[in-house]
């Protein structure tokens, strides 16, 4: 899941992929991201304030899956009462033949005997 925030330098973090920030000798710091083969530096004011940021952090919830289904039953209705409802209404006229259309084109480049939609 992605976590974007938005440092005092104006760059955007996605939080999720942070794996360390390193306090490096001469009191610079260095961002370790997933997915990234070396480290990232980082100014000194965006390090504290994402330091500020994971210190302050609570934990996500984890759901089991059998709870994270129950959370969407409500989402999962309506998303089913708008797709029976689009299934009931018939194409308009002008979209009949616009896919008519589209059918035609693509047959018109297709070599004989790979047609898709004619004979």
């Amino acid at each position: 899941m992605k976590t974007p925030i938005e440092l005092p330098s104006g760059q955007i973090l996605d939080l999720s992929r942070c794996i360390t920030l390193k306090v490096l000798n001469d009191n610079s710091y260095e961002l370790i991201m997933e997915g990234y083969h070396q480290s990232l530096p980082i100014s000194t004011i965006d390090a504290l304030r994402l330091k500020q940021i994971l210190l302050d952090r609570k934990e996500i919830p984890v759901w089991t899956p059998a709870e994270q289904q129950e959370r969407n039953k409500v989402a999962m209705a309506k998303l089913q009462a708008m797709i029976d409802q689009d299934a009931t209404q018939p194409f308009s006229p002008e979209a009949e033949q616009n896919f008519a259309e589209f059918q035609k084109t693509v047959d018109e480049q297709r070599p004989d005997g790979q047609k898709l939609f004619s004979t």
